[in-house]
């Protein structure tokens, strides 16, 4: 049988005591509340490493998000622009204005050409 300090006047108390038998401390309650006490903090240390960890985490996503930004908005441009001229053409195709539409494109890609020349050479080239 072990002997401890009873920790409110500081006289040896057997271990299996529940009460001091000097000042009447309860010794039992006393540290089973610390042992309880001990154990929230492991447990509140555990949380804080755990939150600490997915924190680490998020921030390493991020990072990498970051590094791939511009990829991932070529992507999503160059998809969105399949998917418009996917939509575009089933149109064109449904309508049956493909002919028509190639003339008219056509006919402003020429009438293009054309003012762009006027500019850089200053002449008239409409026909």
């Amino acid at each position: 049988m072990a002997l401890i300090n009873c920790p409110e006047c500081k006289k040896q108390v057997s271990e299996q005591a529940k009460t001091c038998p000097n000042c009447g401390f309860q010794i039992e309650r006393y540290f089973y509340q610390k042992a309880r006490e001990a154990k929230q903090k492991e447990q509140q240390e555990t949380l804080n490493k755990k939150i600490a960890e997915r924190e680490k985490q998020k921030q390493i996503r991020i990072e990498k998000f970051k590094e791939h930004k511009i990829k991932y908005i070529l992507i999503s441009a160059v998809s969105m622009t399949l998917v418009v001229a996917l939509i575009v053409g089933s149109i064109l195709l449904y309508n049956k204005f493909i002919f028509f539409s190639f003339i008219q494109c056509f006919h402003i890609s020429n009438f293009c050409f054309h003012v762009i020349n006027k500019h850089l050479r200053g002449k008239h080239f409409y026909p």
